[in-house]
């Protein structure tokens, strides 16, 4: 799971470190693949991009559970994460999935 770089073929290096021209990294430099951090704003990227890491996530991994206050977003850079509710009877239901379009955690950032 990561950050981003945009789509098109306009490619182009930092200027300063920050991103310009959909190419973005992360701050040690590892290019991000995430769609919704590429189709973001420039201005808005370089807010947030001090505070992205990647991290590596193993599969079947619990990111949240029941009743527990959501910690972090993730801005997957590949694979997939699947959003499953437990239902009152103790069975599991896979109501969703993000991928590298997609984003998956807390809600509002700026909390």
């Amino acid at each position: 799971m990561a950050t981003i770089p945009a789509s098109g073929n306009n490619r182009s290096p930092l200027a300063n470190g920050r991103a310009t021209n959909g190419y973005r990294t992360d701050l040690s430099g590892r290019p991000v693949k995430n769609l919704v951090l590429l189709s973001i704003p420039d201005e808005e990227y370089n807010l947030i991009r001090p505070h992205l890491e990647f991290v590596d996530l193993k599969q079947y991994l619990s990111l949240q559970e029941p009743d527990e206050n959501i910690a972090h977003g993730y801005f997957p850079d590949q694979g997939m994460v699947s959003l499953v509710i437990a239902t009152s009877d103790g069975r599991s239901v896979e109501v969703g999935i993000a991928g590298k379009e997609g984003f998956v955690g807390r809600c509002s950032l700026s909390d």
